[in-house]
């Protein structure tokens, strides 16, 4: 009979004890919620605060160069808040003469009998953004660039026959890539932007403003 007592009351404090930590937990639960948000809704306020620019883009762009009659640029970059990272390619070229447009028909399509005088380079850039008025935003980057300047072979040129094309010379260096960079981002996946890039090198330094568009991947 005392052993089925000692058992009873045990059963009756244990029993009691786990009541008293459920209490315990729900009041702290409930003191949380009156607190404030908890940790994870604040999380997920600052992913959606930031979120709308970061993505993976490809895009490109076309404008005007001084001295040439073209510029392109694009490339790839991965914008993480406020930092980017970017792959890209910028040429400011003159079109295709006459002549040349003329010789090519009589080739295969890919002779690559056109050249022309331009200035290019593939570039690696790091830049920082700047968000405002919700969906808008202005980067400005900087890194290091392959440069290639294609001009004619003036000395070939003079001495060539009437019916030789004229030649053309290649010439590389490294150069100093800068941009400044303004979007107005729609969604997550498009955006329009307007885009000042330069390069600084030893060659020939040369500079173009371009405006076009991009897609974010994700």
């Amino acid at each position: 009979m005392k052993i089925n007592t000692l058992i009873l009351i045990g059963c009756f404090v244990l029993i009691q004890g786990v009541a008293n930590a459920q209490n315990d937990t729900t009041k702290t639960m409930l003191v949380t919620k009156q607190d404030g948000p908890s940790v994870q809704d604040s999380l997920h306020f600052v992913e959606k605060k930031i979120s709308l620019f970061n993505n993976l883009y490809m895009g490109g762009e076309y404008g005007v160069s001084p001295g040439y009659r073209n510029f392109i640029q694009g490339g790839a970059w991965l914008q993480l808040d406020h930092d980017y990272f970017k792959i890209m390619s910028a040429v400011a070229a003159d079109p295709a003469t006459a002549e040349q447009k003329q010789l090519h028909k009589n080739h295969s399509k890919d002779c690559n009998c056109i050249e022309t005088r331009q200035l290019s380079d593939v570039s690696l850039i790091y830049g920082k953004s700047y968000r405002f008025f919700k969906i808008c935003q202005i980067q400005f980057g900087a890194g290091l660039a392959f440069v290639s300047k294609t001009d004619k072979d003036e000395a070939f040129n003079a001495q060539k026959h009437e019916f030789e094309p004229e030649r053309y010379k290649k010439r590389g260096t490294v150069g100093i890539p800068a941009e400044a960079r303004f979007a107005i981002q729609f969604k997550r996946y498009f955006s329009i932007s307007c885009t000042a890039h330069v390069n600084a090198n030893p060659i020939k330094s040369f500079r173009g403003i371009s405006a076009g568009v991009a897609l974010g991947l994700f």
